[in-house]
């Protein structure tokens, strides 16, 4: 799946969290970010550094994530792939 086959809900909470990425370790979608931003959701500061998530950071992400029903990760074979909440949650959990 491409960045161009994701819903705009998706590709929105995509580019958002490669902004993060970019901001956090200059590199367009580093590997394992969106498991670090998901943690950083989750933590009372934000993540901390490097991330430095804001609160209204935190709330938007939540706000995206909310809007398509899932989260993003990236598949060095198909890119940036949609995984539905049940499922990335699931797994985080494992």
């Amino acid at each position: 799946m491409a960045l161009e086959d994701l819903s705009s809900d998706q590709r929105d909470l995509a580019s958002f969290i490669s902004i993060i990425s970019q901001r956090s370790y200059r590199a367009v979608w580093m590997q394992g970010i969106e498991v670090d931003v998901w943690h950083a959701l989750h933590a009372a500061d934000g993540g901390g550094a490097p991330l430095n998530i804001s609160p209204g950071e935190v709330q938007h992400l939540l706000d995206l994530s909310g809007r398509c029903g899932g989260w993003i990760t990236f598949d060095a074979n198909r890119g940036e792939t949609f995984v539905p909440i049940r499922d990335w949650t699931h797994e985080q959990n494992s």
